[in-house]
């Protein structure tokens, strides 16, 4: 071999060896490179990962909030949350209990199984016994353990688990609710049990705000009924006082006028005998005159228009009679008006009979163009403390008044119903109807809408100052053109 192709040999092999060692150093390069690919990847991938857990529960937060400030009952939320937990987790069934501390019979508990609905799940004492050592570990925060260790794992109608997540939350004093969700895997990411113990104090403080919205809203409803209340009796008071002041006014009025008016009306009944006495004479006067003298006494009684006299004298003292009647009337009216009974005791007394017999006093103001509709069967005698005669005077008021409010005939309905300790008479009528200022003011005494010398407006205002003696409620429901509705409530007696 010469010494040139020697010396290239060399050189060859050098090349050769430094191109080795370049790719060698490169093929490091790459590998190191790749390593570092991979180790990226890998970082991106746990990064995506926490990003997608991290958003999912942002979504079931989001989730959460939003049925808190939604229009849902409490369980309708309640069921809600568990759904949206059970949305994060790989799960063979949940419960869902309402469990109640005094009674433990009454707690309600319901199951979900994988893809089936909610339904209420069978127990029994030992199972409610379990659950109360349950709620009694359980601290308000979710708890996770090993499913061969917790109550349901002796259920053998359940299907098996890894692990039981689980937690209490007080519903009222009286009840506090569990969630017990059976988990296919472990699940120990703090993450998750961070976000459901964010969760479970969320739906905590919302089921505080709604038992307390409810609270207020309950007080709120009693003290409006309370005012009402309160309105109703203070215009009760002050028709009561109304009553008293008039009752003392009317019982003087109808003792001073009493006196007169029976030796006014006795005056009147002894005239009334003479007139007849006196027309009974000048006829056997007549009769015993001769012919020219009985023309003479016509002229006389022609020039003196005796005839009308005679007549109008004979019509004159019925009429005056009449007149005092209806004083005496008024007077009578006064008495009752003053006075809430005749001083006997009261008694038990049918209302159903006592509104019998108050019809047939005003039957003959109803049987031309009215419909009667008498709804209280006869085997109701709805039984009651009072005043016969009283009451009967109350029902004839609001049945004539009935009637004038029906000139041209209608519909009078009375119906009852017993209900929270009172008999509830109702009397509708489908006549002209009353505007709120006649409603204000159709009890008031001397009120009438009827013409003048129809009424005394002293019907309703006695019957109101009878009905309140026997402690009844009224309530007037009335529509101009449609008709009036009175309410009577009269109280059982305890003994009833």
């Amino acid at each position: 071999m010469t010494d040139d192709l020697q010396t290239q040999l060399i050189a060859t092999e050098k090349a050769l060896l430094r191109e080795k060692r370049a790719r060698m150093q490169v093929e490091l390069q790459l590998e190191e490179f790749s390593h570092r690919a991979y180790e990226s990847k890998v970082l991106l991938l746990e990064a995506y990962e926490q990003a997608s857990s991290k958003q999912v529960h942002l979504q079931f937060l989001s989730y959460l909030t939003s049925d808190i400030l939604s229009e849902k009952s409490l369980d309708e939320l309640i069921t809600a949350f568990i759904e949206h937990v059970l949305m994060l987790v790989d799960y063979q069934f949940a419960f869902n209990i309402k469990y109640h501390h005094p009674h433990p019979e009454q707690s309600l508990i319901n199951i979900k199984l994988r893809s089936q609905p909610w339904q209420p799940f069978a127990t029994d004492e030992e199972f409610l016994t379990h659950i109360a050592k349950l709620k009694q570990s359980s601290h308000d925060e979710w708890q996770l353990c090993q499913y061969d260790r917790s109550l349901f794992y002796t259920i053998k109608s359940l299907p098996q688990s890894k692990e039981l997540l689980s937690v209490v939350y007080p519903l009222s004093t009286t009840e506090s609710g569990l969630i017990a969700i059976a988990l296919d895997h472990n699940e120990n990411s703090n993450e998750f049990l961070q976000t459901i113990n964010t969760a479970i104090k969320q739906l905590t403080s919302a089921i505080f705000r709604r038992k307390t919205e409810e609270k207020l809203h309950r007080n709120y409803v009693k003290l409006k009924a309370t005012y009402n209340e309160l309105q109703k009796t203070q215009k009760q008071l002050l028709q009561s006082e109304k009553m008293a002041s008039l009752g003392q006014l009317a019982a003087g009025v109808a003792h001073e006028i009493n006196n007169p008016l029976a030796y006014i009306n006795s005056n009147l009944e002894t005239l009334l005998d003479y007139v007849g006495e006196y027309s009974d004479l000048l006829k056997q006067v007549e009769e015993m005159l001769s012919d020219e003298q009985k023309l003479q006494l016509k002229n006389i009684k022609s020039c003196a228009d005796f005839d009308f006299v005679e007549q109008d004298f004979q019509q004159l003292v019925p009429t005056t009679l009449e007149g005092v009647l209806r004083v005496k009337e008024i007077v009578d009216s006064l008495k009752s008006f003053s006075r809430a009974d005749d001083g006997s005791a009261a008694q038990q007394i049918s209302l159903t009979q006592c509104i019998q017999d108050s019809l047939k006093v005003v039957w003959n103001s109803l049987k031309y163009g009215h419909t009667v509709n008498m709804l209280i069967p006869d085997d109701q005698p709805l039984i009651i403390q009072g005043f016969y005669g009283k009451l009967q005077q109350v029902f004839v008021n609001f049945f004539v008044n009935a009637a004038q409010a029906m000139p041209d005939g209608g519909e009078l309905t009375i119906a009852a119903k017993t209900e929270q300790g009172y008999h509830c008479i109702t009397i509708t009528d489908t006549g002209c109807g009353m505007d709120e200022a006649t409603q204000r003011q159709v009890f008031n005494p001397f009120f009438t809408t009827k013409p003048e010398n129809v009424g005394t407006g002293l019907g309703l205002s006695v019957s109101f100052a009878i009905l309140q003696s026997h402690h009844v409620d009224i309530h007037i429901d009335s529509t101009v053109g449609v008709g009036t509705t009175f309410t009577l409530n009269f109280p059982i007696p305890e003994d009833e």
